[in-house]
C-alpha cells in the first residue's frame, strides 16, 4: 500500500499492485480520487518524481496540485476529452478551479460543454452551465452544444440547454442546420416536440441545401416527426435549393407513409423541381410502385412531361424496366395497395 498525502495532511491510500511507475500512480489517483493528471506533482521527500520514475516499494509521497495557465493545452485536452466526455465532474471542477479555460477547444475541436452534450451527460452539462460555459459556442465542426444533443436524442440535455437560454434557432456555422433540423433528420421525436414547444422556427432552412426540418424528416422517412411539424403548421411546399419539396423528397426516396401524410395535409402534387421533373416522374423512375399508386389516386396528372427532356412518368418507368409501374400508369389507379386515407 502506498500512502499519498496532500499539503493539508489528508491521506489518499493507493494499492501498489500493478503499479510500476509514477505515470501509473497518477492515473490511479485520477481514477480513485479525481485528481487531474496535468495538475499532479508527486514528491518523495524533496525530490520531484518524473512520470517515468519507478515507484519506491515503501514510501510516503506528497501530492501537490499545480495551478495552470488558462490556455494550457494539456488542461483543455483533459477537461474536454476526459472529464466532460466521460462524466468526471470532480476532475472538471478541479481543472476549472486551477485555471483551465472552460470554453477552449481540444485537439479535435470540441469544447467541454459540446462534448458533454454529445455524450448526454446531464450532471456534467448542469455543472458546466453553472460554471458559466458559453451555451451557444460553436465547436470546430461548427456545431453548438444544442445541435450535438439534438442529433443524438438527449432530451434531458436539450431541456437543460434551452432552459439555460441556449438559442434553439442558432444555425450551425458551416451548413446552417438548426437544432430542430438535427432532431428531424435523426428521428428524435421527444426532442422535436420540446423544441417546437420552445418556439423553434419550424420553417428554417439550412444554407447549404436549403432543407427545412420537414424536408429532412420527409427525406429520411421520419413520419412521426413529419406529423409533428405538419401539426405545428410547418409550410408544406417550401423548396430546397434543387427545387424539391418535402413531398418530392418522400416520393423520390420511397417513403409511402410520409407521402400519405403530406397528401392528406394538402401538399401540392404539381410542383416540379428546378430541373422540371415531376413527383410522379421521380417515383416511377425509382421504382416506388406504392407511391405511384398514391399519387395516381390523389389525382396527379400521369401524362405530365418533364420540362427539359419531355419524359413522362411512363417513359421513366419503361426506361428503368419497372414493369408493374408501367402497368399501373397504363391502367390508371391500381388496386390492392395503400390508400391516401391509410
Amino acid at each position: 500500500m502506498l500512502r499519498v498525502w496532500n499539503t493539508s495532511g489528508e491521506e489518499f491510500p493507493v494499492h501498489r499492485e500493478e503499479l510500476q511507475d509514477v505515470a501509473g500512480l497518477k492515473l490511479r489517483l485520477r481514477a480513485q480520487y479525481g485528481f487531474p493528471l496535468c495538475l499532479q506533482q508527486l514528491l518523495h521527500g524533496s525530490l520531484c518524481l518524473e512520470n517515468a520514475s519507478e515507484l519506491p516499494l515503501f514510501a510516503d509521497l506528497q501530492l501537490v496540485l499545480l495551478a495552470i495557465s488558462a490556455g494550457s493545452c494539456e488542461a483543455v485536452q483533459e477537461l474536454v476529452a476526459y472529464a466532460a466526455l466521460k462524466g468526471h465532474v470532480r476532475v472538471a471542477r478541479l481543472l476549472l478551479e486551477a485555471g483551465a479555460d472552460k470554453d477552449s477547444m481540444d485537439r479535435e475541436g470540441m469544447t467541454a460543454l459540446n462534448s458533454a452534450s454529445w455524450a448526454g451527460d446531464v450532471d456534467m452539462v448542469r455543472f458546466l452551465l453553472a460554471a458559466g460555459c458559453n451555451k451557444d459556442l460553436r465547436d470546430g465542426s461548427g456545431l453548438t452544444a444544442l445541435s450535438r444533443a439534438c442529433s443524438r436524442g438527449h432530451a434531458e440535455v436539450v431541456k437543460l440547454l434551452v432552459q439555460a437560454q441556449a438559442d434553439p434557432n442558432l444555425p450551425d456555422a458551416y451548413d446552417g442546420m438548426t437544432a430542430l433540423s438535427h432532431a428531424s433528420a435523426s428521428g428524435q421525436v421527444e426532442v422535436a416536440k420540446f423544441l417546437l414547444a420552445a418556439g423553434a422556427d419550424k420553417d428554417a432552412s439550412d444554407r447549404r441545401f436549403g432543407l427545412t426540418a420537414l424536408i429532412r424528416a420527409a427525406s429520411k422517412g421520419q413520419v412521426e416527426i413529419a406529423g409533428l411539424l405538419v401539426e405545428a403548421g410547418a409550410k408544406l411546399d417550401l423548396r430546397s435549393k434543387s427545387g424539391m419539396t418535402a413531398l418530392g423528397y418522400a416520393s423520390s426516396e420511397g417513403h409511402s407513409a410520409v407521402v400519405c401524410l403530406l397528401l392528406q395535409a394538402g401538399a401540392s402534387m404539381d410542383l416540379r423541381d428546378y430541373c422540371g421533373r415531376t413527383l410522379l416522374g421521380y417515383a416511377a423512375s425509382e421504382g416506388h410502385l406504392e407511391i405511384v399508386h398514391l399519387l395516381l389516386e390523389a389525382g396527379v396528372d400521369k401524362n405530365a412531361r418533364d420540362c427539359l427532356d419531355g419524359m413522362t412518368a411512363l417513359s421513366h418507368a419503361s426506361s428503368k424496366g419497372h414493369r408493374q409501374i408501367v402497368h399501373a400508369l397504363s391502367a390508371g389507379v391500381g388496386v390492392g395497395r395503400r390508400t391516401i386515407a391509410g
